[in-house]
């Protein structure tokens, strides 16, 4: 059972929904094309960088989850993946493509799909978040900070990256 989530943004009055949904249909491809594109236009080397590309199977494997953040339940304005990070033994599964539309920023989008990703992430049994950002992305690293995300050493290719910024957050201590 999928989890998902309404709100009422105190500031915009407007009601916010997040589920999952599948990372091909017309909404996703429109939003995961806008991030590529938002992407692309703050890093100049973006998309000739492996970074760029990212197959939607990765958000269909087992443990992954597609959340797409609509306005008044149609309006699709926001997404994020969730997928499995073998990391150290650990259950932690990795944030990508954490994208909200120009015309819905500070309306409480990203706080919305923050809260379900971190609630899936729960019922799917993970124990920590990580997530990569770039250094040109302040709006990104507000975000994740304001939600409790501690900044930690780049892993795997983001390492060798001097953009990459990287977080984790421990979701589940029980684990």
């Amino acid at each position: 059972m999928r989890l998902w989530t309404k709100l009422r943004s105190k500031r915009h009055m407007s009601d916010i929904s997040v589920r999952a949904e599948s990372p091909r249909t017309e909404d996703a491809t429109r939003l995961l094309r806008e991030a590529f594109n938002e992407l692309a236009r703050r890093y100049a080397e973006y998309s000739q960088t492996d970074a760029a590309l990212f197959p939607v199977e990765q958000a269909e494997q087992a443990g992954a989850v597609f959340l797409i953040a609509r306005l008044a339940g149609v309006q699709a304005v926001g997404c994020v993946v969730l997928r499995p990070l073998p990391c150290d033994g650990q259950s932690t599964a990795e944030m990508k493509r954490m994208f909200v539309t120009v015309e819905a920023r500070g309306r409480g989008v990203g706080s919305a799909l923050m809260a379900l990703v971190e609630r899936e992430a729960r019922a799917l049994g993970y124990s920590r978040l990580r997530l990569e950002t770039g250094d040109l992305q302040p709006e990104a690293i507000a975000l994740y900070e304001k939600h409790a995300f501690i900044r930690i050493p780049c892993w795997g290719t983001y390492a060798t990256d001097p953009a990459s910024v990287c977080y984790e957050k421990v979701i589940n201590r029980s684990i």
